[in-house]
């Protein structure tokens, strides 16, 4: 009975011991631990520096920490050429002042100085005019297609710099051409 307990008892220390070499190695690569190297190499090495997934996780936390430093310093020189740009395409109050005192646009009420009320048309509907720009227009009192038909090279330029989106849009969007055609399907007027 004795020799049978004994064997028993060696087998479960056996069981215990081989769980525990496969428990050990299994936590190790869980971790990443290398197996390969002892306790005291081990310890001793930690002072050097992190081993195993310490290593590649304290690596990648500096990638990404360089990555957000270049990050922040690139927002910083986007932010330096925002407030450099906004100053120098800002008007100075001289320029304001005379924007005020004189119009922007020449008086463009073609066909319309006989007293009649004239209506709003859609500007939309012309390529490259949004509601943006739509209410840029009625800023300047150009509502209808006519007006925007009738424009002169100048007034083209004027608009251009008061809209301050693209410069030369009006020609490469067609807005004159546009306007004529959009005016003569709802006015049946041909404008020249």
């Amino acid at each position: 009975m004795v020799f049978l307990a004994t064997h028993i008892g060696l087998w479960i220390l056996a069981a215990f011991g081989f769980g525990l070499a496969i428990g050990w190695f299994l936590w190790g690569q869980w971790v990443g631990i290398d197996m390969n190297r002892d306790f005291k190499s081990t310890a001793a090495s930690s002072a050097d520096g992190p081993t195993g997934s310490i290593a590649v996780l304290s690596d990648s936390l500096l990638k990404t920490q360089r990555e957000l430093e270049l990050c922040q310093q690139s927002l910083a020189n986007a932010e330096t050429r925002m407030k450099d740009a906004n100053i120098r395409f800002s008007p100075s109050t001289a320029e304001e002042e005379e924007r005020d005192d004189t119009p922007l646009v020449p008086d463009i009420t073609l066909g319309q100085s006989n007293g009649t009320t004239v209506t709003r048309d859609n500007l939309k509907k012309i390529y490259g005019i949004g509601p943006v720009i739509e209410r840029k227009l009625a800023e300047l009192d150009i509502t209808t297609y006519r007006q925007i038909a009738m424009l002169t090279d100048d007034e083209k330029e004027i608009v251009s710099d008061y809209i301050n989106y693209f410069p030369g849009r009006i020609d490469r969007d067609g807005w004159t051409e546009s306007a004529r055609d959009l005016h003569r399907n709802k006015y049946g007027e041909e404008l020249e």
